[in-house]
Parts: structure tokens; C-alpha cells; sequence
């Protein structure tokens, strides 16, 4: 932290607090980054500290080196009350620190009051806080304006919590200028892949959504304005994937289109960057000619709703979809050559019982089908978050609530209530049986699922940074991950696209272990099932240790069994074993 030695008058802070997760693996806030960036626009110094690794002691190193006089806190459902514990330890060593929140917590009514009476907490800014938050900062360093007059806040004075009057929306997004990257400390290094945000709001109302539940309207950037955040990027800081926050990018079809031209323009004059979005199955459904298009602009992933195998406990959640749309739209992406087509399952939620399960499970089974080695299922429980429908109403929706705050275990992986016919921990157990359908599903396609699709998985996580999960389910196999990547170091081959001339040239390079079984014969452990090799088989296998070429296996075969045999004859056998080894990823091939 050798630059640390600068003063600053903000400091923006995100305190990633999954007590079990994987703290590397997140996502740029870039809530902070606009707030912060709009605030520097205006004349302050800002830094950003987004970092998963970010500690109390890093924060205090900061504080004292920097003669900090504000730090504001984004706080969401996971990190609000080890925020709060870092606020009152913060405030007790330096009572003359602004401390403010923000984030969906914040802003989600009656939280922004229990986090000011929970802690010593200065204030909390609710919804959008780009102009809320500057506004703030003039009056407190320059005396501009009246804190009782600041819309989008809530603030303690004289020992009582005032709350102001909402801020309204901002209309016009493209007068927020682009997120400037370099406030960011622990990211001024690109890491190839970046993110963007193109709209605000959500034009739907999904019951367990925060963001169909809030009043802030729809409203989107203007294309232009866009490609000018994408070509900024591109230039400054050479991202090879981009991730697009919207909640519902696919919303208007001909501002996607729009998009996809800009974008493919951009590909042009730059390199091929690569896209994700999340869409919707109704979108999809009803213009079916845009995804092609957008594969075409470099879209390699899209998310979709899918959330239950039930049309009621859709229809709860008020998603106006149909599940017959959720098959369509899978086929649609899948037809399209989209890579990655991604889903979630939410386990726990509206109305769930022993039936509902059994038909999310078959559902996910037939979608897995449509999408053979495209489609990726994951699951969540059902987490209440403040402000939606379901957790204001829970009755409603037959739940009830055993945890409303959330303090025994993590958003999304933990349980906190139970249904009106199954318990908390069945929910669970419910939740694990889908898992485990999911990868059983997986396991038995994977087999038929078209070499150069696999590859293209293997590629994308190793070019593109993309874990998919058809990618995490062959890595588990040896035999699959030792083939493809053996394929993405070049100079190895696939057996279909030897050249059948050159054949016995090449050297085959098997891609497990041998075992021995209790006779003596070769065992081939695959962990989904074992391979048992008889002599002549066993042989051949042996020698596949990227030494000899085919041509001199086959001399060594005809020499040992079959010297009373045409060469030819003993050739085709070999080949024939050479292709079913290749067929179950046990060996591949190479000239050197």
C-alpha cells in the first residue's frame, strides 16, 4: 500500500462477508464505482477499496495514512451487520469519521432505521446515490446546502433517526459520466474480464425480487453512450469478456439490436471480445431472430429465469412466463450456438412441497436434455430479502418465516424458513436431491455431448475466464480433462481429424493411469464406471505413452499375436481400437 500515503476525503468500501464462500470469486461493485467516480467529477479525492480480501486493519492503515474524513459502506443483504460491527469498532477509535451507508439494505425501508439504531452509523443513503452522496459531501466539507433538506437519506440528529423524502430517479443516465476504473485500488490491473451496467430498474415484478419490487422505473443509456463505455474499455483496458449487469438486458428488441451492432463494429476495428447478458424466455420466445444475431456480436452467455418446474409457483412469483416458454428458450440458444445458457432453481420458495420438487427435478432433467452440453442448472434456497413481496407477506405465498434476518447461515445456500408442508431442513435435503439430479444428468450426457462443443468450454475458461459448468463436470473425469487440455497446448489431435494418410505417423498419448486387477488385467478407472482391458487391448494401451507411433505399435502387435496374420487385417484392428479409445477420451495423438 505505498500509495496509501495520500490524503483522500472519501473512501468507498465493500466488506465481502460469506463466511464460507470463495472470497476471490466476485464481481466488480459498480454501484461504488459510479457513486465514487461521480463524487471525483466533482472535485474529490476518491479512492475505492473493493477488495475480497479487505480487513479492519487494512481499513485502519487507510484511515490514519490518508487523514480520511468520510468513508461510505455499500451494504447488501450478506455483509450489513459485519458493516455495522466495522462502523462501531471504526467509530470508537475516531468519532469525527462520516460514516455512510449504502446499497440495497440501505435502501430497503425499515433497514436504513435499524442500521442507525444498531450502530454509530452516521446516515444511510437510500436508492441511487450518485447525486444523493455528492450532495452529502458538499455539505459536509463545504456547508452547501441543508441536511434536512438532502432527499434519499436517513440521519440521526439530536439522538432521533429523520428519514427525508425519496430521491426520484435519475431520468437521464447518459449524464452520469463513464465509471472511472482507476479509483478502484485493488482493481487498477485489468484481469481480462470487465463489467457494465446499460439500465436501471426492471420493467418486472418478481415477488422475490428487490428490484421489481422497488419504485425506480426502467430506464437505459442510450446506445451510443454505451459503446462509448465499451470502446473505453477495449482501448484502456483490454478485456477478453464482458459481463452486463442488467437485470433484464434483453428488454426492447431493437435497442438490442442497436447493441449488437455497435458491438459488432467495435469487434471489427478492436478483437473479438465475448458477452454475457441475462434475457428473459418471453423476450426470447417472441423474437427468436435476435440471438442469432447477438452470438453473431459475440454473446457467449446468457442467463435465464427458470426458478421452479411448476407453472403455479410461477405464476406466485408473478413471473408471467409459461414453463413451455422455458423449453423453447433453451432450444432457441441452443439452435443459436450460444455456449452457455445458464438457470437457476430456487428450492423452498412459493408453495413448495414433496410434489413440487419431483416436478423441478424431471423439469431440470428435460431441459438439460434440450440443452445437451449448453445448458447449466444451478440452485439456491429461497433467501427473504427486504422489501419484496415474499417477505413482507410470507403467508401469502404459504411460508413461514423461522429466520427473517438471516443470521444463521448465508443468502442463497442456507435456510430460513419453512413451507406449509415441508420443514427447513427438508428444504435442504430437497435442495441437495436437485444437486444431485443436476450432476447425475450431466454425468450420463456427457458421453454424447459433441467433441468440439467440450473443447469450446475448455476454451472459454482458459482464454475467456469462464468456469462453466460443462467445463467442472469433464475436469472431474482425468481422462476428459487430461484430453482437452492436452488439445488446447496444440500439436495434439482428435482422432476424426488425422488425416488418413498420415495416421501411422502420428504417436498416441493415453490420458489416465493403469491399474492392474487381481488376474492381471489392465483396469482403467474412469470414476464413472471401470474399464477392464483384455490382453491384446492391454497391450495396446501400454504402449500409448507418446513413444512410438501407431505404425510401430502395430509391428509390435502382429509380431506378439497375430505373426501368422496379413498386416493389413492387424492394422484395421488396431485403428478400430485407436478410434473407441479416442471415443472415450482414453487417448490422444501427436507427431512429436
Amino acid at each position: 500500500m505505498n500509495d496509501q500515503n495520500n490524503k483522500l476525503d472519501v473512501l468507498l468500501v465493500r466488506f465481502l462477508c460469506n463466511r464460507h464462500g470463495d472470497a476471490t470469486m466476485n464481481i466488480e461493485q459498480m454501484g461504488l464505482l459510479y457513486v465514487g467516480t461521480y463524487a471525483a467529477k466533482n472535485g474529490y479525492k476518491v479512492r475505492i477499496q473493493d477488495s475480497p480480501n479487505l480487513t479492519f486493519g487494512v481499513l485502519m492503515e487507510i484511515v490514519q495514512n490518508c487523514e480520511l474524513k468520510v468513508i461510505g459502506f455499500y451494504v447488501d443483504h450478506e455483509n450489513v451487520n459485519a458493516t455495522m460491527s466495522v462502523i462501531n469498532d471504526l467509530k470508537s477509535i475516531d468519532e469525527h469519521i462520516l460514516c455512510v451507508i449504502g446499497g440495497p439494505q440501505g435502501s430497503a425501508i425499515p433497514w436504513d432505521e435499524r442500521i442507525l439504531q444498531e450502530s454509530k452509523c452516521d446516515m444511510v443513503v437510500r436508492g441511487e446515490g450518485e447525486l444523493t452522496f455528492t450532495e452529502l459531501l458538499n455539505w459536509f466539507f463545504k456547508g452547501k446546502g441543508d441536511l434536512k433538506l438532502i432527499p434519499g437519506i436517513t440521519y440521526r440528529e439530536n439522538n432521533q433517526i429523520k428519514r427525508n423524502s425519496e430521491r426520484p430517479p435519475m431520468q437521464n443516465l447518459d449524464q452520469l459520466p463513464l465509471p472511472d476504473h482507476s479509483l478502484n485500488f485493488d482493481r487498477k490491473e485489468p484481469n481480462g474480464s470487465e463489467s457494465l451496467i446499460t439500465s436501471r430498474g426492471c420493467p418486472y415484478h418478481c415477488a422475490f425480487c428487490f428490484e421489481g419490487k422497488r419504485e425506480s422505473a426502467y430506464r437505459t443509456r442510450s446506445i451510443s453512450n454505451v459503446m462509448e463505455e465499451v470502446e473505453e474499455l477495449l482501448k484502456i483496458r483490454h478485456p477478453v469478456y464482458l459481463t452486463i449487469l442488467d437485470d433484464t438486458f434483453t428488454v426492447n428488441p431493437e435497442r438490442v439490436l442497436e447493441f449488437c451492432h455497435g458491438m459488432k463494429q467495435l469487434r471489427q476495428k478492436y478483437y473479438n471480445v465475448r458477452w454475457f447478458c441475462e434475457g428473459r424466455a418471453n423476450f426470447i420466445t417472441k423474437y427468436p431472430e435476435i440471438v442469432p444475431v447477438m452470438v453473431e456480436a459475440g454473446l457467449i452467455r446468457i442467463q435465464i429465469g427458470i426458478e421452479t418446474g411448476n407453472q403455479h409457483i410461477l405464476d406466485a412469483y408473478n413471473k408471467n412466463l409459461r414453463l413451455e416458454e422455458i423449453r423453447e428458450t433453451v432450444r432457441i440458444c441452443a439452435e443459436a450456438d450460444v455456449l452457455s445458457i445458464v438457470g437457476n432453481f430456487i428450492v423452498g420458495g412459493a408453495h413448495e412441497n414433496w410434489e413440487t420438487v419431483k416436478n423441478s427435478r424431471k423439469f431440470a432433467e428435460e431441459l438439460l436434455e434440450i440443452g445437451k452440453g449448453r445448458l447449466e442448472l444451478t440452485t439456491t434456497i429461497y433467501t427473504p430479502y427486504p422489501g419484496t413481496p415474499m417477505n413482507d407477506h410470507p403467508e401469502a405465498f404459504g411460508l413461514k418465516m423461522l429466520d427473517p434476518d438471516c443470521e444463521t447461515g448465508p443468502g442463497d445456500d442456507y435456510c430460513f424458513l419453512e413451507t406449509n408442508e415441508i420443514s427447513k431442513w427438508e428444504i435442504m435435503h430437497a435442495r441437495q436431491m436437485l444437486i444431485e439430479t443436476i450432476g447425475a444428468k450431466m454425468f450420463y450426457l456427457l458421453p454424447s455431448v459433441p467433441y468440439a462443443l467440450l473443447l469450446r468450454h475448455y476454451q472459454a475458461f482458459y482464454r475467456l475466464g469462464i468456469r462453466t459448468t460443462w467445463h467442472n463436470v469433464s475436469e472431474g473425469l482425468p481422462n476428459y480433462h487430461s484430453y482437452f487440455t492436452k488439445l488446447l497446448k496444440g500439436d495434439y489431435m482428435h482422432w476424426p481429424l488425422i488425416p488418413s494418410g498420415e495416421i501411422e505417423k502420428y504417436k498416441p498419448v493415453r490420458t489416465i493411469f493403469i491399474g492392474t486387477s487381481h488376474n492381471g488385467q489392465f483396469i482403467l478407472d474412469l470414476q464413472y464406471r471401470q474399464i477392464e482391458l483384455n490382453k491384446i487391448s492391454g497391450f495396446i494401451y501400454e504402449h500409448c505413452y507418446g513413444r512410438l507411433t501407431i505404425e510401430a505399435i502395430i509391428s509390435r502387435v502382429q509380431q506378439k499375436y497375430f505373426s501368422q496374420e496379413e498386416r493389413e487385417d492387424v492394422k484395421k484392428m488396431v485403428l478400430e481400437l485407436f478410434e473407441l479409445f479416442d471415443a472415450e477420451k482414453l487417448c490422444i495423438f501427436t507427431k512429436y
